[in-house]
């Protein structure tokens, strides 16, 4: 599961549901290049995020077993 941080005042506001194992992130718009972005493109986004967040830790356990 995540850590919940100390967030800065500009940041979106996020819930963890530890129950349900899920991360809401309240977000009014989202854009990225000056541009907003639409619900199918952040999704692909925050995908994009997970799966390299997966990848850099199983690069780390893979170097630290070498």
């Amino acid at each position: 599961m995540p850590e919940l941080a100390l967030r800065p005042f500009y940041a979106p506001d996020v819930r963890l549901d530890k129950k349900k194992r899920s991360v809401q992130l309240q977000l009014m718009q989202f854009c990225r290049d000056d541009k907003k972005l639409k619900e199918k493109e952040l999704a692909e986004l925050i995908g994009t995020y997970l799966n390299a967040g997966t990848a850099r830790h199983l690069l780390q356990q893979r170097y630290e077993q070498a």
